[in-house]
C-alpha cells in the first residue's frame, strides 16, 4: 500500500496525468468549439453544413440562450486558468500568463469563422478570458489553502473527470 501511495505522489506519474487532462481538455475544447456542427473529417467536405459570421460588439445578444452561452464559455475556460497556474510555478501575478487564454480564445475564434465552422464573437473572446481568470483565482486560493499537495489533488480530479469526458465524448 505505501508503495502505490509512493508511486501516486511522484512527479514522474503527476507529469503524465497532467499531459493526460491537457490533451483530453484541448480535444474536448476543439469538439465544444470548433466541431459542434461538423466532424473533423468533414471539414473540407463541399456537402457538410457551412455556418459563418462574426460578431463585434461585445454583449450583443439577449435571451437566455445567449446567457446560457455566457455561462458554457465562461465555465470552459476555467481548466485552462488551472493548468496556466499550475505551470507557472504559481506566479500567477505575471500578465504574460493572461494573454495565453486570451491568445487561444483569439484563434479558436478566428478558426471558427476562417472554416465556417461556427461565427466568431468577440463576447466568447471576452467570457473565455474571463473563464481563465476565474480559474487563475480559484488556483491561487486553493493554492494558499492547500499548500504543495494542492496541484497533486488538483491533477487527480482533473484527470479523473478527463477519463470521463474522453469516455462520454466517444
Amino acid at each position: 500500500m505505501n508503495k502505490i501511495k509512493e508511486i501516486l505522489k511522484s512527479k514522474k506519474v503527476l507529469s503524465l496525468l497532467f499531459i493526460l487532462v491537457a490533451v483530453t481538455y484541448f480535444l474536448v475544447l476543439c469538439r465544444g468549439l470548433l466541431f459542434k456542427y461538423v466532424r473533423p473529417w468533414e471539414v473540407f467536405s463541399d456537402e457538410r453544413y457551412f455556418y459563418t459570421g462574426y460578431n463585434l460588439v461585445p454583449f450583443n445578444g439577449s435571451g437566455l440562450d445567449f446567457r446560457i452561452d455566457l455561462i458554457i464559455n465562461t465555465i470552459l475556460f476555467m481548466p485552462f486558468g488551472f493548468m496556466i497556474s499550475m505551470k507557472s510555478k504559481h506566479n500567477i501575478k505575471s500578465f504574460l500568463y493572461l494573454l495565453i487564454p486570451l491568445a487561444s480564445s483569439f484563434i479558436f475564434e478566428f478558426t471558427q469563422y476562417l472554416f465556417k465552422l461556427g461565427a466568431a464573437d468577440v463576447t466568447d473572446i471576452i467570457m473565455n478570458t474571463v473563464g481563465s481568470l476565474i480559474g487563475f483565482a480559484v488556483y491561487y486560493v486553493w493554492f494558499k489553502l492547500m499548500g504543495n499537495k494542492a496541484d497533486r489533488i488538483i491533477v487527480y480530479l482533473m484527470s479523473t473527470v478527463a477519463v470521463i469526458e474522453l469516455l462520454l465524448m466517444y
